[in-house]
């Protein structure tokens, strides 16, 4: 069901920022970017102490995932990871405390990608 540029779904409500926000009010992220090679681009979602978040991407060529509370990740300075050698990175995190968690999509080598955020 559409009204006004905002999608209903079991999910929830898709908004055309690509944030869905669950009957339960955690909002989450469906976006698509393109990063190039270096380019670390960031994201923020807020998360509940001890509810667990799966972030996800799907990517054609490496990207990694940087996470950090409260503040934007660096490569250098973050919470979590996600860096195997594909594009497809999946890291599930409980957090010990509520607040914002920003998620860093850094560009191994040049590529698109999609970003997804959910609670399993």
């Amino acid at each position: 069901i559409s009204d006004a540029g905002v999608i209903v779904s079991d999910a929830g409500i898709v908004s055309d920022a690509g944030v869905i926000v669950p009957d339960a009010g955690v909002s989450h992220l469906a976006v698509s970017g393109s990063v190039s090679q270096g380019q670390l681009t960031t994201y923020s979602v807020p998360v509940i102490a001890g509810r667990a978040i799966v972030i996800r991407t799907v990517a054609p060529n490496d990207v990694d995932l940087y996470l950090q509370l409260n503040t934007a990740p660096t490569t250098s300075s973050y919470l979590a990871r996600g860096y195997t050698t594909s594009g497809n990175e999946t890291l599930r995190l409980v957090p010990t405390t509520s607040g914002t968690l920003f998620i860093g999509v850094h560009g191994y080598v040049a590529s698109t990608y999609t970003l997804q955020t959910s609670d399993n």
